[in-house]
């Protein structure tokens, strides 16, 4: 990467981190929830050409970020199967799924994937039921991406969750399109947020911010 490249990633991490860190105003909205998923995909793209290229993105400080980030979201869900669990009267479902925050975030790297797979899939399986609860399929892969990311971190091989971006080879066009996606997409899809959620807004503008190095 160049300078200006450089510069344009971290941008580009600190915004996936903003909305992450924010995911519960967001992931109900599924055209959001589908364009966060695009964005994780392009940033792992980006991520692996520069480990090819030997240069690397400060991973033990994202694997943390990434580890927080996955943490919030899959407390989320077990929140949701537990509720879902509770209103069948299943106290073994309930028992099976429930977990913290805090309990994941302290589990060890190489264990908090097989309680989130946990989780997805016993979401996968009353996917119809939880429908009512915001459950979909989008917001399933948009926690499976941070996992995946998250995996490449500690070593792991990871899966490709989306073909679309597949022929872009270069770095050059990893930025292009990155770029294209927040400014044509996530960018104004986001000003519903502009005066029901200034907070939310104001701080996703922030996070838009290019900081020279």
């Amino acid at each position: 990467m160049n300078k200006n490249q450089s510069n344009q990633f971290r941008m580009f991490l600190t915004t996936q981190d903003y909305l992450n860190n924010h995911s519960q105003v967001w992931s109900a909205i599924s055209r959001v929830t589908q364009y966060k998923n695009d964005y994780d995909e392009l940033l792992a793209r980006i991520a692996q050409k520069a480990e090819e290229a030997g240069q690397g993105i400060g991973i033990s400080d994202r694997k943390v970020k990434l580890k927080g980030a996955l943490s919030v979201k899959a407390s989320g869900l077990s929140g949701m199967l537990q509720a879902f669990a509770h209103e069948q009267d299943d106290t073994d479902l309930a028992e099976a799924v429930a977990t913290s925050k805090s309990n994941l975030v302290k589990m060890r790297d190489q264990d908090i994937g097989a309680m989130v797979k946990k989780l997805t899939g016993t979401a996968e399986e009353h996917m119809a039921d939880l429908a009512d609860f915001g459950l979909t399929t989008d917001s399933l892969t948009e926690i499976l991406s941070t996992l995946e990311e998250f995996n490449s971190l500690i070593g792991k091989p990871r899966n490709i969750l989306s073909q679309r971006y597949v022929a872009l080879g270069t770095l050059e066009e990893l930025f292009t399109e990155t770029s294209s996606l927040l400014r044509d997409k996530m960018d104004n899809i986001l000003l519903m947020f502009r005066e029901n959620n200034p907070e939310f807004y104001d701080g996703y503008t922030r996070a838009r911010t290019i900081v020279d190095a």
